[in-house]
């Protein structure tokens, strides 16, 4: 089966060895609520919601990556960048970035390009 989705890319970093990492996405509505005075002593007040669109989504790419991406993803903490993934495309506020190095060899002082990393990165919609 031939996978269509576009390969997952945050500003200049382009996610080559795991090209679909998770995005995760919460978000929520925007509203006023309003109170609708009786007509009549009679009569109970009532609430009217009255919908005001969305706040910005809120997402959260996490995956695994090489030293090169690790550091260039380290690099777009507090920027604004475009993200394009299968699941949202437009520009993003980065939040916050962490990455972790694991893997390769044994040896903790050998070849560092060697060593694979595990990000979560932080992200903002922006509107």
């Amino acid at each position: 089966m031939t996978d269509t989705r576009p390969q997952t890319r945050l500003g200049p970093v382009e996610f080559t060895d795991f090209p679909h990492p998770e995005l995760s996405s919460s978000g929520s509505g925007k509203k006023a609520e309003l109170e609708v005075l009786p007509q009549s002593e009679a009569d109970n007040t009532a609430t009217v919601i009255q919908p005001m669109g969305r706040k910005a989504r809120k997402f959260t790419l996490r995956g695994t990556t090489t030293r090169a991406n690790a550091t260039a993803l380290d690099e777009l903490d507090g920027e604004v960048v475009g993200l394009r993934h299968a699941r949202h495309s437009g520009d993003v506020f980065v939040d916050g970035v962490d990455t972790d190095p694991f893997g390769g060899g044994d040896d903790p002082d050998g070849d560092p390009d060697q060593r694979w990393y595990t990000y979560t990165v932080s992200l903002l919609e922006v509107r």
